[in-house]
């Protein structure tokens, strides 16, 4: 047969498609792979993203939340209480039952 005769034939056109499925299942698995590396290497920045900005995280570090007796409101401000109120303070590690003595106000403090 001739080149031309012999690329038409029905079994070379099978070996040559053949031959392409193989490299299009080889390019389509690394891509799979990346796409898979790429997602956990994702997931894994946005865990630690997250884990560093959870409030038991942030108390570990020595913050703390103040709320109001009945732990249903998160006081933002000094002025949100005042002398003889009963607080709750959540600290990493547990819970403070607190009476407020005095509230004082930083007078240089912009209104947020």
């Amino acid at each position: 047969m001739t080149g031309r005769l012999a690329a038409a034939s029905p079994t070379e056109q099978a070996v040559y498609a053949r031959k392409r499925k193989e490299v299009a299942e080889k390019a389509l698995t690394a891509a799979m792979r990346g796409i898979s590396r790429d997602g956990r290497s994702a997931f894994g920045s946005a865990l630690r993203q997250l884990d560093a900005l959870s409030p038991l995280k942030v108390m570990a570090r020595g913050y703390s939340l103040a709320y109001d007796e009945d732990e249903k409101k998160l006081l933002r401000s000094v002025r949100e209480t005042k002398a003889g109120d009963r607080l709750v303070v959540r600290l990493a590690d547990g819970k403070l039952s607190c009476s407020v003595a005095a509230v004082h106000g930083e007078a240089n403090r912009d209104d947020e």
